[in-house]
């Protein structure tokens, strides 16, 4: 399957569709893998890059037909489509910096999920979602703001990284104030600051350290070595 692989420096990189795609459409099926972030290694296809999936939390619930929690989940494009998995269970550490967690009690309404290697599949009732294998729960992430805050947020960090300019009123100066919470965001003055707090800040502080995070891994090459064993070989 083909995809368009080129990214557009105007935008942040979480509106990159290679990199971060928001639209189920744009995720690969788990049959049809695009080369544009697989390639060939013997006889398997493997991740030549890293991707991550963020879309927004509709519904959780306990229970489907199939006796697997799913969530009701909705695309940037308002598309609905279910995440299905064991969501309940306390997952096991992979290493001795993680930790168990459970992710059940964090998958709320409105909150975004950011799901890393994630693949669409026809389920048997003929309707496409994502299913999370045991293996490839610690890959999915609860962030604790919507899709719009998190890209909104993205966007201002994207600007920011171009020009020292205030985050409130926009204009530039030579030094500007840190904010002592996400140590991102910039201002000529409490003023600004104070008002910018109040108008989205307050809001996007607490996303920033998640979009460092994701942004980061974004721009690193996939390392086949670090991957063996855990999702490389839950994928295949």
């Amino acid at each position: 399957r083909k995809m368009d692989s080129t990214t557009d420096q105007n935008v942040s990189l979480l509106r990159q569709p290679l990199y971060f795609p928001l639209r189920l459409q744009d995720v690969d099926d788990i049959n049809d893998p695009s080369m544009c972030r697989y390639k060939e290694v013997g006889w398997t296809m493997t991740p030549s890059l890293h991707w991550t999936f963020l879309f927004e939390v509709v519904e959780y619930q306990h229970t489907n037909l199939s006796g697997r929690p799913d969530v009701l989940c909705r695309d940037t494009d308002g598309k609905l489509f279910k995440l299905i998995g064991y969501f309940e269970e306390s997952v096991k550490p992979r290493r001795n910096d993680e930790f168990d967690r459970c992710l059940s009690p964090h998958i709320k309404s409105g909150r975004t999920l950011a799901l890393r290697y994630g693949e669409k599949k026809l389920f048997m009732d003929m309707t496409v979602g994502i299913r999370l294998e045991d293996d490839h729960v610690p890959f999915l992430e609860v962030i604790p703001g919507s899709i719009k805050e998190l890209l909104a947020a993205a966007d201002a960090l994207f600007e920011s990284e171009k020009s020292s300019t205030c985050w409130s009123c926009g204009q530039s100066f030579q030094r500007l104030k840190m904010c002592a919470g996400c140590k991102c965001a910039r201002y000529c003055g409490k003023e600004c600051q104070t008002g910018h707090w109040k108008l989205v800040h307050k809001t996007h502080c607490k996303l920033m350290e998640n979009i460092l995070e994701l942004t980061g891994r974004g721009r690193t090459p996939f390392d086949l070595a670090q991957h063996t064993g855990k999702w490389v070989q839950f994928r295949y």
